[in-house]
């Protein structure tokens, strides 16, 4: 079984489109000859989560830990232990930025399997 770590999602989205536009009008013997090329390039960012240093040591946090399990350095009861640690951390610091967004109810950590 392959296993590997998905890495925190990214904090912004890009969003590009691109417009072309050409028109080409030809004759024959009495060579006439026309072309046109249009272009239009928009690029758009949106950020989707505010990025705070307590979000930031917790996706961090995680992505560890879950490298340390593929890699064998911890087991599965380890995972357990230390996402919780690091989820209480989180609450804990994030709640003291932010006392409204946080509930202090416990989650079940990401199954290793």
């Amino acid at each position: 079984m392959i296993r590997i770590c998905a890495e925190p999602p990214p904090d912004t989205a890009t969003a590009i489109v691109t417009q072309i536009d050409t028109q080409l009008k030809a004759q024959a013997k009495g060579v006439t000859a026309e072309s046109t090329l249009k272009d239009k390039l928009e690029e758009s960012i949106v950020v989707l989560a505010h990025r705070t240093a307590a979000l930031d040591a917790f996706r961090i946090g995680i992505y560890a830990l879950c490298q340390y399990y593929i890699n064998g350095a911890i087991t599965s009861a380890e995972v357990k232990s230390i996402f919780e640690k690091l989820l209480d951390a989180f609450v804990v610091s994030s709640s003291k930025a932010e006392p409204s967004s946080l509930s202090n109810s416990k989650t079940e950590p990401p199954s290793p399997h």
